[in-house]
């Protein structure tokens, strides 16, 4: 009982800095949904931005190249993936299944793949590698002999 919630302890703390920059990035995302002063759709086209002069959008203006529905597909996909597996991690290893930690790992890894050039990789590689360390002890303590009961005659 101690070792499981020494486990669940460090599951949590392995996978709270990933959980806190994709809730970070997700709120930072959605709060240019509802910003005026930003322009989406622009694509890969020249766009001129001509704020108004005592406007809102005076001192700041943006464009970004996705569309809405793009955006929070991305948000669903990456930020969203990353929450689901770390949170299913989290539960696999606390509720003691294997199989489940194990989808975790690869969903993590899956999601290293887009963050690779921003470098924030590591921190879908690391509660990844974690994840699958934890699974593959807890298989082989299930295999070694002093775990099998023994009969005595």
């Amino acid at each position: 009982m101690r070792n499981s919630t020494f486990i669940g302890i460090l599951a949590i703390v392995v996978i709270a800095p990933i959980v806190a920059f994709a809730v970070w990035s997700m709120l930072y995302e959605v709060s240019d949904f509802f910003n005026p002063c930003i322009t989406w759709g622009t694509g890969s086209a020249n766009v001129t931005l001509n704020p108004a002069a005592g406007g809102p959008c005076a001192t700041s203006a943006g464009a970004v190249s996705q569309t809405i529905p793009q955006a929070v597909t991305m948000l669903v996909l990456v930020q969203g993936g990353i929450l689901f597996a770390a949170f299913l991690g989290a539960f696999g290893m606390i509720r003691n299944h294997s199989k489940i930690t194990l989808v975790a790992a690869i969903v993590l890894l899956a999601e290293s793949i887009p963050l690779v050039f921003d470098g924030w990789f590591i921190f879908t590689i690391l509660p990844a590698g974690f994840f699958l360390w934890v699974n593959r002890t807890k298989q082989v303590e299930a295999q070694s002999p002093r775990n099998k009961p023994s009969i005595e005659i």
